[in-house]
């Protein structure tokens, strides 16, 4: 009898950890900036082959924060997929100074 309760108090504690944790997630997803979240959804057009959608989110970002790296790098790796070799570099050079 007492191995089946400590069963269902561990099933209890392990459901109640992966919902507080997707609680969680919630508030962390709230609290992105606008530039974050331009980021975000660029990055998943750049991992779905949509290279031209994810420059334009990645260059509105850019014009918020214009010290974003981060967005720098992920526009040059863009740029290299679409074969613009001279914008990528020009990126490169630009993210690393803000680095």
């Amino acid at each position: 009898m007492r191995i089946y309760i400590y069963k269902w108090l561990l099933f209890y504690l392990m459901w109640l950890t992966a919902w507080t944790a997707k609680s969680q997630q919630v508030v962390v997803e709230d609290s992105l900036t606008s530039y974050q979240k331009l980021y975000k959804k660029a990055s998943k057009l750049i991992d779905s082959t949509k290279y031209k959608e994810s420059l334009v989110l990645l260059k509105k970002a850019i014009k918020e924060k214009p010290d974003y790296w981060e967005a720098y790098n992920k526009m040059a790796f863009a740029q290299i997929k679409m074969m613009d070799y001279k914008e990528a570099a020009k990126a490169l050079e630009k993210g690393e100074f803000y680095q």
